[in-house]
């Protein structure tokens, strides 16, 4: 790789191959496509100048009458990292010199940023149709005239502002309060129960994500005492091992109402670190207090359904009264050709079964359940 202030061209090793192309159906994945690129760790995040021939499902025949053939047939472009990828064609040529293949890059601006901190070295690949994946390679950079600047104390200040704004553009944080029902905007429960709470975090990079659930150091609080109110569990110090298994924060329902819970943390490392908005430190979550509930119940219009026929189901938690509970969340699950589905009711649902056969659908409820078995004929 040759690297100045106006170019930075990648030249290839030789391709030694007397015919270029592929045959069908060959492998989709790899196997019908050709693939030079190189890797750069710029101020502003990764970058890879590429050129890519084929691929994307072509498992038609190809066939070029030599490399020069091959590499006119694609479009090279500089590329941005990430789960999607974006490529820009902008100042980004292929050529082929003798049989070797060059991708060159003319934007000055851009080669500053991504070499103004001088990299000693670079990743670089190049896939054929015949080859399995291999790893991209490290190669030396050559710097040469013109030179790019020597980066000075301001560049360095720049670079440092660039790398975290990258940083902070691809990660995110999420916090909510945790407890009572799966997917429920409200935390339900009935008089007289109880249920652990706690402080639900999720951090993602691209779309890679992670939670965890965890008693994070801060003040909580009820509006209305008299509807729920918080329960503290001491620490048991005989649990060694498994205390973090035991919750130690719990959601006491008092008499019939709404109110909210609230916590406010306290400051942690998270608040110092790069991401696309600081995380949230006052959460609160409303609660509902209901009637304690009994059971929950699902059934459906029709046990028999013919195929391409909407089935209409009814969900209902019910208290020990037999009265309906409303708004409480039911989860419904199934399983539809071989794949699985689950959802969230609070009253009727409608579904669309695919394939014909027995179905047995299930509804629960926290620790209830109900299940109803339709056949779609």
């Amino acid at each position: 790789m040759l690297v100045s202030a106006r170019e930075v061209r990648v030249i290839f090793a030789p391709d030694t191959s007397r015919t270029w192309g592929w045959a069908a159906p060959g492998r989709v994945d790899r196997g019908s496509q050709y693939y030079w690129g190189a890797y750069m760790d710029g101020i502003d995040g990764p970058r890879s100048l590429t050129l890519r021939v084929g691929g994307g499902g072509d498992s038609t025949t190809r066939a070029f009458a030599n490399l020069r053939a091959l590499v006119a047939s694609g479009e090279p472009g500089l590329c941005t990292g990430g789960m999607i990828m974006h490529c820009d064609p902008l100042g980004t040529l292929a050529s082929v010199d003798g049989n070797r293949v060059v991708l060159t890059l003319r934007k000055p601006e851009t080669i500053t940023r991504l070499f103004g901190l001088r990299p000693d070295s670079v990743g670089v690949e190049r896939a054929r149709p015949e080859d399995d994946w291999r790893p991209p390679v490290r190669v030396q950079v050559q710097y040469v005239s013109p030179q790019i600047p020597t980066p000075d104390a301001a560049f360095r200040a720049e670079a440092a502002k660039a790398k975290r704004r990258y940083v902070a553009s691809i990660n995110w944080i999420s916090r909510s309060i945790a407890g009572g029902q799966s997917g429920s905007d409200a935390i339900r429960i009935g008089a007289g129960d109880s249920i652990p709470v706690n402080v639900s975090e999720m951090r993602c990079t691209h779309d890679v994500c992670s939670g965890s659930s965890s008693d994070m150091p801060g003040v909580w609080s009820v509006d209305d005492s008299s509807v729920a109110r918080l329960h503290r569990v001491k620490p048991d110090p005989d649990a060694g091992a498994f205390s973090s298994v035991r919750p130690s924060r719990y959601l006491v329902a008092g008499v019939r109402g709404r109110t909210t819970v609230r916590v406010r943390l306290a400051e942690s490392t998270a608040d110092t670190m790069p991401f696309r908005e600081p995380p949230a430190r006052t959460l609160e979550r409303p609660v509902v207090v209901t009637n304690p509930a009994a059971r929950v119940e699902i059934s459906a219009r029709s046990d028999t359904i013919r195929l391409g026929d909407p089935l209409d189901l009814r969900v209902r938690v019910l208290d020990r009264d037999g009265q309906a509970i409303d708004g409480a969340p039911v989860q419904v699950r199934y399983e539809d050709g071989g794949s699985a589905y689950a959802g969230m009711s609070t009253g009727t649902l409608r579904l669309e079964l695919q394939r014909p056969g027995p179905r047995f659908i299930v509804a629960s409820f926290g620790k209830m359940a109900d299940t109803v078995r339709v056949t779609v004929r």
